[in-house]
This record gives C-alpha cells, structure tokens and sequence, in this order.
C-alpha cells in the first residue's frame, strides 16, 4: 500500500536487498509500519528493531483518517518501548502513538500523509 502510494507521488521505489527493511526510496532505506487505530484510540507499530534502515515509515488508519509519520530509526527507537519480555525478544519494540494528542517531537516528521510525503522530499532534498 505504501509503496504504490510513493510511486504515485513520484518516488522512485526498490526493493531491499535483506530483511533488514522495506523498500529503497530513491536512497533512503526505509522501513514500513502499519496500524489500524485501537480500541484506546492510539496506533501500535509493532516490530520496531533495530537494523539497517535510516527512517520508518508508519501508516496508521482510522475509521475517518489516515495519518503518516517519517521518522528516523535513532528517535523512533528511543521513544519506543520493549514489546515482549524474555531474553529471546528483548530486540523488539513497539511505537504508540495517539492521532489526536501528538507529542512535540513528532511533529516535525509528518501527521498527514501530505506532510509526510514533504518530509521525504526533504530528506531525498538533503542526501543530493
């Protein structure tokens, strides 16, 4: 779903090479996240490690909205928290997010899926 809505825009998309992330866009390694709204009303992405990507792209969907954040792999990682417990998991963490009641730090990486679409042209706009 993403990728088709990148290649709309424009974005030039390839596959990765390694499950280490999603797609390449134009040359930024971007990991993808989805989340359908939960019953709190906040998003979960889920699956949040850390690997070699520069930026994770999260799509979350709401009964009336759709709402999309391109934020960098050090932040998204430090503002995420464990999502399991154990030895054997401890690499996996998970971002919630409230649509309604956005904390200041993630306000620069999007919102709506126009804001983040700018702010990958940004990003494509700096690495030239």
């Amino acid at each position: 779903m993403v990728e088709l809505w990148l290649k709309e825009k424009g974005f030039v998309i390839k596959p990765s090479k390694n499950s280490d992330f999603d797609r390449f866009v134009e040359n930024i390694k971007l990991e993808i996240k989805f989340s359908t709204l939960w019953e709190g009303g906040f998003y979960k992405f889920q699956q949040i490690r850390d690997q070699e990507y520069g930026y994770i792209f999260c799509l979350g969907i709401s009964p009336l909205e759709v709402h999309g954040w391109v934020i960098p792999k050090d932040i998204a990682l430090e503002k995420s928290e464990g999502q399991h417990t154990g030895k054997t998991a401890v690499d996996t963490k998970w971002l919630t997010i409230y649509p309604q009641s956005i904390p200041e730090w993630l306000k620069p990486h999007g919102g709506t899926l126009d804001l983040a679409e700018k702010v990958l042209r940004r990003l494509l706009e700096k690495t030239v």
